[in-house]
């Protein structure tokens, strides 16, 4: 009986210092939430000797530390964004694999005897200091927005050259580019930001209250709150002010919803991207229908048209419960029709029009 407990206590602590972490690979999750793990339990603060594996993106919404033998596993073309700084010692590793993506928003420590396995790419937006014997390996593409301070005694230090920001602009692609600014927050806050309709033109205002070391808006637009065009430029006021009130118009919005998001560009060419917000436009008919009268007891209405009628073309008579009533082909010669009312029931009407942009409504009253 004792060898049996001994036996079961050695499998339960040994489960337990070796704890495994794997995250999901179907979309952006968040390390501190437990959904985002497939066990179902999200590591937290990391464990000794724990293994975790990162797959597709994960945000750490805090700073981390990876300590006493503790691995993170940053898959082919997956990333780890920690929201913080990073500390990484005590025989601790990361391995980042090919095209993957370590970017901490943040200063890093690396030091007693950590190791750094890179094949991807790291980025650090504060200072990175190296300090007692970490060791990189494999090492590919690192740059640090801040200080580099390897330890005192720089022989020691057998990493590769550390590129600074403006190396990082210079030989990375512009999405991953546009993708690590996505996560820096520019010196900028903005107060409000608004669209809305206004004599057939959108127009979008946007309020700051502090800008420094600023240079210009972009303002872009959507049709589906995905694919984002550029429809203009805005200056910054950049002058000290405590608020900075801006407009845009957009003249030709489309029909529909229509998104709109700021690109806020720093003199340093830093991005930032606020919102969106969205408005629903309806373009005015470009054609015109009249039903008269409006209110009848029997014999018939008219239905007038002041444009040329295309070749096929129906106009629907519909009851208020949305039971089509009837349907009318009309001859491109008219210019009018008359629809009989003695067979409908007492009740409200609709005289529908289709056209290409949308549905001319008529509304009229069987006594």
């Amino acid at each position: 009986m004792r060898t049996y407990i001994l036996t079961l206590a050695f499998i339960f602590l040994g489960s337990a210092v070796c704890a495994q972490f794997s995250s999901k690979n179907d979309n952006k999750y968040f390390w501190g939430q437990h959904a985002s793990w497939t066990g179902g339990v999200s590591p937290g603060p990391i464990p000794n000797n724990a293994n975790i594996t990162i797959n597709g993106l994960i945000e750490c919404e805090y700073s981390l530390l990876l300590e006493n033998n503790a691995n993170i596993l940053i898959q082919e073309q997956d990333t780890l964004v920690i929201l913080g700084n990073a500390e990484f010692t005590n025989s601790a590793t990361v391995n980042i694999m090919n095209n993957a993506v370590l970017l901490v928003i943040g200063d890093v420590t690396v030091k007693n005897n950590f190791t750094f396995n890179n094949m991807g790419k790291v980025v650090v937006t504060g200072d990175f200091e190296s300090e007692n014997n970490a060791a990189y390996l494999n090492t590919d593409a690192i740059y640090t927005f801040g200080n580099f301070s390897p330890n005192e005694n720089k022989t020691s230090y057998n990493g590769p050259s550390v590129g600074n920001e403006a190396d990082f602009n210079t030989d990375e692609p512009q999405p991953f580019i546009d993708f690590v600014y996505g996560y820096i927050v520019l010196p900028i806050e903005l107060s409000y930001l608004d669209a809305f309709v206004e004599e057939q033109k959108v127009v979008v205002e946007w309020s700051s209250s502090e800008e420094e070391n600023f240079s210009h808006y972009q303002i872009e637009r959507s049709v589906d709150g995905t694919d984002f065009q550029t429809l203009g430029r805005v200056e910054g006021n950049n002058q000290g002010v405590t608020t900075s009130e801006y407009y845009f118009l957009d003249e030709a919005p489309q029909n529909g919803y229509n998104y709109y998001r700021l690109r806020a560009v720093d003199l340093d060419k830093k991005e930032n991207v606020l919102g969106p917000v969205f408005v629903e436009y309806r373009k005015p008919d470009r054609v015109h229908i009249t039903v008269f009268p409006t209110q009848v007891e029997n014999g018939h209405i008219n239905v007038n048209f002041d444009f040329q009628l295309p070749e096929q073309s129906w106009v629907t008579l519909v009851a208020s419960n949305g039971q089509v009533v009837s349907e009318t082909e009309l001859d491109n010669s008219q210019n009018s029709i008359k629809l009989s009312v003695d067979d409908l029931n007492k009740g409200i009407y609709f005289v529908k029009y289709n056209t290409e942009d949308s549905v001319i409504t008529k509304r009229f009253v069987k006594h």
